[in-house]
């Protein structure tokens, strides 16, 4: 029995990699003839995956994964109504799945989902724990590659603050994906470790979209490494010249408020304190309009 479902699965599994959504629904739907209840639960996670595109995936999702959670208590059953959970908002009950499937089950996708939950709940210290345990298994390329999480080091980084967070950042290296480069940029600004941003900078600009946001990051981080401003500026092609424009006329604005400091620091120390506090608010605009872009986005890895 457990060999016919394992066989479906994987070619279920097959089937999707291919996009073959028709094929692989076929697929689960076999596994679920061997009677095992992770095959119901995979059926759930498929319709899940789906998210309308099949049937009514929401109500197919919950049906079929509620009906393997009321006949084992399996890790992969728990993660999978975990993950249904914590997309409907439902981070304590997600937590709780978890926690259970974690007592059988210690791996690095589970402890790394933990934390994700954890973050979510606000429990920053749980979480910077859970990513560290993750994060010591030595399973990056697995939750990286395999699961689309974020790097455990960086989602550290995300919980911790000060001179703990610099340390973390040191530890990463951003090499796997352009979300993950720019929450490891967005940390580094937020640490004020512009020299750590200065050997990524023309790979942010090279990948991502060439937004207000994007562009407000790159002025920022050139403000306080001038000298990779050539290299950048590279990176534009002729049919990019308005964002190149765009960026040089942020860049310009946060040199003439730096270049304004002398002078107001000879009216005294209000006039310095307030050049200083100029420039951070600048710097917290732009902060403020890439806020929403970092590690918030996080969602449970897939098990």
């Amino acid at each position: 029995m457990d060999k016919n479902w394992t066989t479906w699965n994987t070619q279920a599994m097959q089937a999707l990699d291919r996009g073959d959504i028709e094929q692989a629904e076929r697929a689960f739907w076999q596994a679920c003839g061997s009677g095992d209840p992770r095959a119901d639960s995979n059926l759930g996670w498929f319709y899940f995956l789906m998210g309308g595109s099949v049937r009514d995936s929401e109500a197919e999702a919950r049906y079929w994964i509620q009906k393997a959670l009321q006949r084992s208590r399996h890790p992969r059953i728990l993660q999978n109504i975990a993950r249904l959970r914590f997309e409907n908002g439902e981070f304590a009950g997600a937590l709780a799945a978890l926690q259970e499937a974690h007592r059988a089950d210690q791996s690095p996708v589970l402890l790394y989902n933990l934390g994700v939950c954890h973050f979510w709940l606000g429990d920053k210290a749980a979480a910077a724990v859970c990513f560290r345990e993750a994060d010591a298994a030595n399973a990056a390329d697995l939750l990286c590659a395999q699961c689309g999480a974020v790097h455990p080091r960086l989602a550290y980084a995300f919980c911790v603050q000060g001179e703990e967070r610099t340390a973390a950042l040191r530890r990463y290296a951003p090499e796997r994906n352009d979300m993950e480069l720019w929450d490891y940029v967005l940390l580094c600004v937020q640490c004020e470790a512009y020299a750590m941003v200065a050997p990524v900078l023309p790979e942010l600009v090279s990948q991502w979209a060439l937004t207000d946001q994007t562009l407000a990051m790159t002025a920022l981080c050139l403000r306080h490494v001038p000298a990779e401003k050539e290299r950048v500026l590279c990176c534009f092609s002729d049919e990019l010249s308005e964002e190149r424009d765009r960026l040089l006329h942020l860049l310009g604005l946060l040199f003439a408020v730096h270049a304004l400091r002398p002078f107001l620091k000879a009216s005294g120390g209000l006039g310095n304190a307030f050049g200083e506090r100029l420039l951070r608010l600048l710097a917290l605009i732009f902060l403020v309009l890439l806020a929403f872009h970092g590690f918030h986005s996080a969602r449970p890895a897939a098990p």
